[in-house]
């Protein structure tokens, strides 16, 4: 069964990271301190909203399994975690402090869903799936409507990108069959987007720590979305379809594969550096 998310229609904007990273599903062993730690205050979430846990206990257990794990390949992946402790609690504890009361039912948590990817009028059916992971599934206290929930940690944040981002729009595509899969009542009118900035709370900190928005997305914006995907999707699966580097600063800079990049614009043995510093994972 094929599948697409909106992260992979964003990868074929460089057909070779694209094609090592999910048709080849190769990736990096060295480990990456900052998603290693969004993975943890995701985990930290999922545990407080999913089974009432401790918000702060879940995510001091997870770092440390988590470092317990590191320490057998990369002391220095380990340390650097580990560095990162303070800022998770301050975060956390900030977050209970903003947040003492939800203004949100939670539904459903943390699961990987997919939807049929559906054809545009008049073309063939495809075999694809469109695949999110959503956070949870949540009810909102004012509107009495139906949300996607999408935690996020960022340094950065840009509201002005929220309307255009097709990840939330998949979610909202995929979370309305997952809310009829499971017998929820309502409409799925978009995403509450739940963010936590990666710093400590200070009184000396001007940018707001937390950010809880409810990005809306209507009938237009899925179709978009879906048009788009249908037709990379169909394109990418094309017999002959070209793979080559698309170099851009932004997306250069976070690409796990820009080793291996470099090593095959010079002409090298790229081929090496995949076999030896990259895992296959199973498809």
């Amino acid at each position: 069964m094929n599948s697409i998310s909106s992260s992979q229609l964003d990868a074929l904007s460089c057909r070779l990271a694209w094609y090592l990273g999910y048709k080849k599903g190769y990736r990096s062993r060295r480990s990456s301190p900052a998603l290693e730690f969004g993975t943890g205050i995701h985990y930290a979430l999922e545990q407080y909203y999913g089974k009432k846990a401790d918000l702060i206990k879940s995510f001091e257990k997870w770092l440390a399994e988590r470092i317990r794990e590191l320490n057998k390949v990369s002391l220095d992946a380990a340390n650097e975690l580990f560095e990162m402790k303070g800022l998770g609690v301050g975060m956390l504890e900030g977050y209970l402090t903003e947040y003492p009361k939800d203004d949100f039912d939670v539904l459903a948590t943390e699961q990987f869903m997919q939807r049929p990817l559906p054809a545009p009028k008049g073309c063939p059916d495809s075999d694809c799936f469109v695949s999110v992971r959503l956070d949870g599934l949540v009810r909102d206290h004012q509107t009495g409507r139906l949300f996607s929930l999408e935690n996020k940690t960022f340094s950065q944040f840009s509201p002005q990108f929220l309307d255009l981002d097709h990840q939330m729009t998949a979610q909202v595509f995929v979370a309305q069959a997952a809310a009829e899969k499971i017998g929820i009542e309502g409409e799925v009118s978009g995403v509450i987007y739940n963010g936590l900035r990666k710093s400590l709370p200070s009184s000396r900190t001007k940018n707001r720590m937390f950010e809880r928005i409810k990005v809306y997305r209507n009938q237009r914006q899925i179709d978009v979305f879906l048009n788009r995907a249908y037709w990379q999707y169909i394109e990418s699966q094309k017999k002959g379809f070209a793979i080559y580097p698309q170099p851009s600063i932004p997306k250069c800079n976070m690409c796990d594969f820009q080793p291996i990049c470099r090593s095959y614009s010079l002409g090298e043995d790229w081929k090496f550096l995949l076999r030896e510093n990259y895992d296959k994972r199973k498809r």
